[in-house]
């Protein structure tokens, strides 16, 4: 989550990009039933902690249905166009690569590759 919330708000809580918003950059239209079900409002997507909690949930929902971290994030960035040539050949979406990328940065940074040595 913390590479996804980087690449798409670079940790801004007020990010907006079109009908995108906040950190993890929840689309307000595609999610407004989810914002729902929680009991929030899309003025709510600017609190940090629901706007992932959202995109938790479509996460969650999205390993649930493909099971595969490549799909996820292809989905969740919205390039359902990408999905092809993942299924067929295996590459990643730019989006997918930098993503995991950073990840893996981020796992560097704070010692979590040590701990599995």
């Amino acid at each position: 989550m913390e590479a996804i919330a980087y690449s798409e708000s670079r940790y801004t809580a007020d990010a907006t990009n079109g009908s995108c918003y906040g950190l993890m950059q929840v689309n307000l239209t595609a999610h407004k039933d989810r914002i729902k079900k929680y009991g929030w409002t899309e003025e709510d997507m600017s609190d940090p902690y629901k706007n992932m909690m959202i995109a938790s949930d479509y996460l969650a929902e999205l390993f649930n249905e493909y099971e595969d971290v490549g799909k996820v994030l292809i989905v969740y960035n919205g390039n359902t166009s990408a999905l092809p040539a993942y299924e067929k050949y295996g590459k990643l979406s730019s989006y997918s690569k930098n993503i995991l990328k950073k990840a893996w940065e981020l796992e560097e940074l704070h010692h979590k590759h040590e701990l599995t040595k």
